[in-house]
């Protein structure tokens, strides 16, 4: 759900940039819970001032991931909104940084 909604605003310009801003992230019942999560390497990115999924999500995750032994967890803060990475996702580098772990 996540990366089909994530595409579809990164590529609807504007009106996807507004319907992102609508979009209730922060009470959002996920279905799952991030602790029984299991991987061996995994990527935590998370904006500094982001009002809509506060970094505290992000340093929580980080938190979780970084004490389960085993895993490799790499972490990425922008300085804005969770739309600080963009430009990496644009351009490719957040698949070239899955690719090489």
């Amino acid at each position: 759900m996540f990366t089909s909604v994530t595409f579809g605003y990164f590529f609807s310009g504007a009106y996807g940039s507004l319907a992102n801003s609508f979009v209730a992230t922060t009470g959002m019942n996920w279905g799952f819970e991030p602790r029984e999560i299991e991987t061996k390497k995994v990527i935590v990115s998370y904006g500094e001032k982001d009002v809509q999924s506060p970094p505290e999500h992000g340093m929580f995750l980080v938190d979780l991931f970084q004490k389960k032994e085993g895993v490799e967890c790499k972490v990425n803060v922008g300085k804005n909104g969770h739309d600080s990475f963009m430009f990496e996702f644009a351009s490719g580098a957040f698949v070239r940084e899955i690719v090489s772990m």
